[in-house]
């Protein structure tokens, strides 16, 4: 039995299928499989994960795919929001939205624009004191 805890911890998964493999192909593999894990997470767990880096699929009222990808999370008046960037836009905009906590597959854009606004402050305010560390 020691032998097989001893193997787990040197596994990326745990289980014999990658007894032979090289440590980087151990790594690739755990890369995959979480990745395959991370299509299954809820929308709330992905957006409050902060090493995720996979885009995130929106879905319109039209029912159009948008992908976006995540440039933050902020907590602000016992609310969340994420700042997402809508992936190939040549603007480069990002859209705030709030995040249900309740409804773990649901967000709402902002609609109002000082709130959106001051969300974007404090993103850009801890982006300039990560950069002054």
């Amino acid at each position: 039995m020691a032998k097989e805890t001893e193997k787990m911890e040197h596994c990326c998964a745990g289980c014999s299928g990658c007894n032979g493999l090289s440590e980087e192909e151990k790594g690739k593999r755990k890369q995959e499989e979480s990745a395959a894990e991370g299509r299954d997470v809820s929308l709330l767990k992905r957006l409050l994960d902060d090493d995720n880096d996979d885009n995130i699929t929106l879905f319109d009222n039209d029912g159009k795919e948008i992908e976006v990808e995540q440039v933050a999370t902020v907590n602000h008046e016992n609310e969340v929001y994420a700042v997402l960037h809508i992936v190939g836009d040549p603007e480069e905009e990002v859209l705030v939205f709030k995040i249900d906590q309740k409804d773990e597959e649901s967000i709402a854009m902002v609609e109002d624009e000082k709130l959106a606004n001051t969300i974007l402050k404090i993103v850009m305010d801890e982006a300039k004191e990560e950069e002054g560390k």
